[in-house]
């Protein structure tokens, strides 16, 4: 199977146990928080908090913030497109939130090309405007 989606879209994560939550905005979020940038950025508050450089109430407020900023970047500035063969083995569709399980990936961009074993797929559905 063979599709393309705008990287705006599309995150492509380990797999791992689903996220849970009981809308979708808190999912998005998740998914935001998972990538480099959001990693990065809740240890270095995590250890600001520890050594008692800021509280705990700034650090939600500066997630906050992120999680605003990082929907607004990637739907404004990303155009870049991704094209990805594989075998899907397993999806689900719960509140415009895609969850693909795919054997055998290969991603594929305008330079390089990557195989993966598994990858696990998570993306919006763009047409839903109800996400931001």
């Amino acid at each position: 199977m063979e599709f393309s989606y705008p990287c705006a879209n599309l995150f492509i994560m380990e797999p791992s146990k689903p996220t849970e939550g009981a809308e979708q905005k808190a999912s998005m979020t998740q998914v935001y928080r998972v990538t480099t940038p959001g990693t990065t950025l809740q240890e270095s508050l995590k250890e600001m908090i520890d050594s008692q450089q800021i509280s705990p109430f700034l650090a939600t407020d500066i997630m906050s913030i992120f999680d605003k900023t990082i929907v607004n970047v990637i739907e404004n500035k990303c155009r870049n497109k991704i094209q990805i063969k594989g075998r899907i083995i397993d999806y689900r569709n719960c509140e415009s939130l895609w969850t693909l399980m795919v054997k055998d990936a290969n991603f594929k961009d305008f330079t390089s090309t990557k195989t993966v074993a598994y990858a696990k797929i998570i993306a919006f559905d763009g047409k839903n405007s109800s996400n931001k």
